[in-house]
């Protein structure tokens, strides 16, 4: 199970909009990838993508839950690769960190230029409303 956020850590959950990989507001019913952002996750010592998540119905661990993980490409629409996660989201409401390094970005990912988050559906959980902001770790 991952560590809560402090939110002392983090006493600004309102980023320039650069840092938004997703808003909360619409709830998803499949996997889905957000519009990615032109960042280079290789210039950045250590970052985390604070996950915000609303609760969600039918969690069943193992067989029925929704995963975030954060990905980047060299382009904004080519083969993304994963640099952060997979963070299991287990139906309650919560604020949950992944963190990334730009050392981690570069081994995987050494010519990344944009980074997104990607929702994925397993089973059949309920819709999913989350954000990810981008914050220094």
């Amino acid at each position: 199970m991952p560590t809560f956020v402090n939110l002392k850590r983090y006493p600004r959950l309102e980023p320039d909009h650069s840092e938004v990989l997703r808003e909360k507001g619409t709830a998803i019913s499949a996997t889905t990838a957000e519009t990615a952002i032109a960042l280079n996750p290789r210039t950045l010592e250590e970052f985390a993508a604070v996950v915000i998540s609303n609760t969600y119905t039918s969690f069943t661990a193992g067989s029925a839950f929704w995963q975030v993980s954060i990905e980047s490409c060299p382009t904004s629409s080519g083969t993304f690769t994963a640099i952060g996660g997979p963070l299991t989201i287990d139906g309650t409401a919560a604020i949950v960190p992944i963190p990334i390094s730009g050392y981690l970005a570069e081994y995987r990912d050494s010519n990344s230029l944009f980074v997104r988050a990607r929702a994925i559906k397993t089973g059949s959980p309920g819709n999913l409303d989350y954000a990810v902001l981008l914050t220094p770790d």
